[in-house]
């Protein structure tokens, strides 16, 4: 087994797999769809996620494998003022439907186990995403986090010497789960009142136009263009705007729109993803007066069902590696508004399965690069919770061929 030594990975510090130069891309862009075929065209299933789907029959004369969300036991209740909300719709709807504790708080096993019921996504996945919330944001002594802001009472496991030595940030944090340049919601900097976990209706109606040029569905086609566009706003208004390598975990987070949010079919595990679907897990909800968006507390569509084949983490990295390559956009940060100065480094990938691996050991590489800048607590030490990250996710990282 390949091992990805912390020396070896600084090279990768500024990029998921290599460095190259902007010019080389061209060449990039073509092998890009070389890469598709190899993978099944995992791409244009987004792409061509409006063609008409009929759900698979079983020999026993049912569906296959649809599964109702939510059941009779996760009946949608709103949550209370003092319940824990924060910048991801998913899980603001899985709380909001009792998959999660309805007050916000919740454990790593909580969390995988609520990606798996909601959203099928596979263990590797749910406990990847699950260890960053925890170790970035969260308590890992407890292994506790809130969805929103920091609690330190319910999440630390230190009591009220927790709040004194230093505190759990929660979801809202900024710069480790949550970044600038996302979907719906404010760049840090932008927001007077630092609100960067607070649904935009302006930038989700600003979503919705460009779903609107390609047949008003959430795809992959709709998702990369978007994508690169929240990029380029975010370097004319935003003076401290930071884009670097961990940034890049937002482009799989957009893919979630067309993975795991559509009401399944069945046929290729997944379903159309349409405004039904996507308003109703945002909370995003239309004014014709106005015309405008207001937020309502994020719920699971009516009459959906989750999608039939599980969402891996080589998955994720594939949709994001091909996410960012349909438009590239260079690391960099800003200095004043517009005024971005590039590092001069991109992500780029080749076509071999070896790549992919690469962009799935850089990933890993990112997530422990983050522990040392944004830890806040003095009471564990960032080499504590880099052990934790390590003990954690060494098995699902395993199948890329990297360890640390």
């Amino acid at each position: 087994m390949r091992r990805v030594s912390f020396s070896l990975c600084l090279m990768a510090l500024l990029a998921l797999a290599l460095l190259t130069p902007v010019s080389a891309f061209p060449s990039m862009l073509r092998r890009r769809f070389q890469l598709k075929s190899i993978l099944g065209g995992l791409a244009d299933q987004g792409n061509n996620a409006d063609a008409a789907v009929q759900p698979q029959v079983s020999t026993t004369g049912g569906t296959n494998n649809l599964q109702w969300v939510p059941d009779a036991a996760h009946a949608f209740q709103a949550p209370q003022s003092t319940d824990k909300r924060g910048p991801c719709p998913g899980l603001n709807a899985a709380a909001n439907h009792g998959y999660l504790p309805r007050n916000g708080i919740v454990t790593l096993d909580q969390l995988v186990q609520a990606q798996q019921q909601v959203f099928n996504v596979a263990p590797d996945l749910g406990l990847t995403l699950a260890v960053i919330a925890v170790a970035l944001d969260g308590d890992v002594l407890s292994e506790r986090v809130s969805l929103g802001a920091a609690a330190d009472s319910q999440t630390n496991s230190l009591g009220a010497l927790g709040a004194v030595l230093g505190r759990e940030g929660g979801l809202n944090n900024h710069n480790t789960f949550e970044a600038d340049a996302s979907l719906t919601r404010n760049d840090y900097y932008l927001s007077p009142d630092r609100n960067n976990f607070a649904f935009n209706g302006t930038l989700y109606k600003q979503m919705k136009s460009f779903a609107a040029q390609n047949g008003g569905l959430y795809n992959f086609d709709t998702m990369a263009s978007y994508r690169y566009q929240r990029y380029l706003d975010s370097i004319a208004d935003n003076g401290q705007f930071y884009f670097g390598p961990k940034v890049t975990l937002l482009y799989g987070a957009a893919a979630f729109l067309y993975r795991l949010m559509p009401n399944s079919t069945g046929l290729e595990g997944y379903g159309v993803p349409d405004e039904a679907s996507i308003s109703s897990f945002f909370g995003a909800s239309y004014d014709a007066t106005t015309d405008s968006y207001t937020h309502v507390p994020e719920r699971i569509p009516a009459n959906w069902r989750t999608r039939t084949t599980p969402y891996t983490l080589l998955d994720v990295v594939t949709d994001l590696n091909l996410m960012y390559l349909e438009h590239p956009a260079p690391f960099g940060v800003s200095t004043s508004r517009g005024n971005f100065v590039p590092s001069g480094a991109v992500l780029s990938n080749g076509v071999s399965t070896e790549d992919i691996n690469g962009v799935g050991c850089a990933l890993y590489q990112i997530i422990l690069d983050n522990v040392p800048s944004e830890f806040d607590n003095v009471a564990i030490t960032p080499l504590t919770v880099t052990n934790y990250i390590v003990s954690k996710l060494n098995p699902a990282f395993a199948q890329f061929g990297c360890q640390h």
